[in-house]
């Protein structure tokens, strides 16, 4: 009896009331509710990335499965394999590719496309699903004008490094979509007790996205920043920009994609949606196949970049 009379004392205080903190306390505890969360478990479905150019082949179509966030996939995503992919253009030609590795799917070395051909893209799964592309037409791509860099120093939003760009002559009165790529080769140094060892190193893009239109360029210069090099070193680095043509569903899967992923961060962002390609099955044109199959003219231009530490880098004056 004495025990709940302390216990009423600690709880009510030398007033006899009742602090409001427990009554939130007791408030509280009483109104736990399980909550029992249900969620979709969707199924695996199909993507496919596949690009021709008219560079010499061997080119790939890697078809694979998308993984849940939950299996630890990501990035390494189920190979389909045992499928039958062919690639056809509008004159009939037909060439299949063998499967090299598991869901990498290439062409024969001498396969090669055209500019101004139409290419489609066929596969027959091995469960006996047939997946098709929309046309897509190989456009012409001007050359590269130039490339020069710029250095930044770094701040609360950026790393220091270089940013790089390249130039373009658009064409005047056409109506033009681009897309760049880039990898870079630099040298470092391995020093241990015995001796000092030159290493070079092949570097990718990988989460950069850059594609524009030339709905407000036709006919001018194009300066488009399409690489950061962070600024690591007093070596060189040599850079090399693939520049792409688009047709104009093309632009828009990539230009989608882009902006899905600038987007994301914020709770006020739009919520993540599928991105249609170019894909379909055959059978049921509204099931989801994800990806793109392109066709595209490439020009390469390169840019051998001499870094001096902590010193902005030259670069042409009429770009200054």
């Amino acid at each position: 009896m004495r025990n709940r009379e302390m216990i009423w004392q600690i709880l009510t205080g030398p007033s006899g009331r009742i602090f409001p903190l427990v009554l939130w306390i007791i408030f509280f505890m009483s109104c736990e509710v399980p909550i029992s969360v249900e969620y979709e478990v969707l199924e695996p479905q199909i993507v496919v990335d596949g690009l021709i150019t008219n560079e010499p082949g061997p080119y790939e179509v890697k078809l694979s499965y998308s993984s849940a966030y939950s299996d630890g996939t990501i990035g390494n995503n189920p190979p389909v394999s045992g499928a039958l992919v062919i690639i056809r253009d509008d004159t009939g030609r037909e060439e299949v590719l063998y499967e090299g590795r598991p869901g990498i799917y290439q062409t024969d070395p001498g396969f090669m496309g055209e500019v101004g051909r139409v290419y489609t893209l066929s596969i027959n799964t091995a469960e006996g699903k047939t997946i098709e592309s929309q046309p897509e037409e190989m456009l012409p791509v001007p050359a590269v004008d130039s490339i020069y860099y710029i250095f930044n120093l770094k701040s609360e939003i950026q790393k220091q490094g270089h940013e790089v760009y390249v130039v373009v002559d658009d064409p005047v009165d056409e109506k033009n979509y681009y897309r760049w790529k880039w990898d870079g080769f630099y040298r470092f140094y391995m020093v241990n007790d015995f001796e000092t060892r030159v290493c070079f190193k092949h570097e990718f893009d990988i989460n950069r996205i850059s594609v524009i239109s030339d709905r407000e360029f036709n006919g001018n210069k194009i300066y488009m920043p399409v690489s950061f090099v962070e600024h690591f070193s007093n070596d060189f680095y040599l850079i090399h920009i693939h520049q792409y043509s688009l047709t104009e569903n093309a632009y828009k899967f990539w230009n989608a994609l882009y902006e899905q992923s600038a987007n994301v961060g914020s709770i006020f962002d739009p919520q993540p949606a599928r991105i249609k390609g170019n894909l379909f099955y055959t059978d049921d044109t509204e099931a989801p196949v994800h990806g793109f199959f392109g066709a595209s003219a490439h020009q390469l231009g390169y840019q051998y970049m001499d870094f001096n530490a902590g010193i902005r880098p030259e670069y042409p004056r009429s770009y200054a």
